[in-house]
């Protein structure tokens, strides 16, 4: 898939056969690590993401000619090859490839937000979204530092962190309209 300069992208993937793809939290934090390296260098802003163990979600901008497909394809290809050298591994980590999912209407980009966000609550992983780790969540709330974070975007949406920790918060379970931006 061609993305082009500007646009954002929902890109997602799991373990292959649904297998686990963090182990412990040192594997969360090396992919992170990695998001934050190729993101300079790939110049693309990650504006959400969250690591599940088993999948990740993230919300992606492309803001330079570097398609948003590399970005994904280096990032995951070299935290495959640590973890399957890590635990021993061999073969496929990831189930197929799916294309970056374009998020071609604004107003939907912050259900794609609330969506990523909600991921752990909705998997009964947690009770209370910020004692997630593994996404920028705390981020946009305001309850930690950290440089994967669109600041001003959010700042464009809503006047506090408080209210966007109300919109994402609250009971939210029609994903109907945003069905096609979604990992099914």
């Amino acid at each position: 898939m061609q993305t082009e300069l500007g646009h954002y992208y929902h890109c997602f993937n799991r373990g292959n056969n649904r297998q686990t793809l963090f182990y412990e939290k040192a594997d969360y934090l090396y992919l992170i690590a990695l998001l934050k390296r190729n993101s300079g260098r790939f110049n693309i802003t990650v504006l959400a993401y969250c690591l599940m163990p088993n999948h990740y979600h993230l919300l992606l901008r492309q803001e330079g000619a570097v398609q948003v497909s590399r970005f994904i394809q280096s990032t995951f290809q070299s935290y495959s090859q640590t973890l399957n050298k890590k635990y021993n591994r061999t073969g496929r980590v990831y189930e197929n490839p799916n294309p970056p999912k374009h998020v071609d209407d604004e107003a939907y980009l912050f259900q794609v937000i609330r969506y990523i966000h909600r991921n752990p609550l909705e998997a009964g992983l947690v009770n209370d979204l910020l004692s997630w780790s593994f996404s920028n969540y705390p981020e946009f709330t305001g309850h930690r530092k950290g440089n994967l974070y669109p600041a001003a975007l959010i700042q464009e949406w809503f006047d506090t962190p408080e209210e966007y920790r109300r919109y994402v918060e609250e009971d939210f379970d029609n994903y109907d309209k945003i069905r096609y931006y979604l990992f099914e």
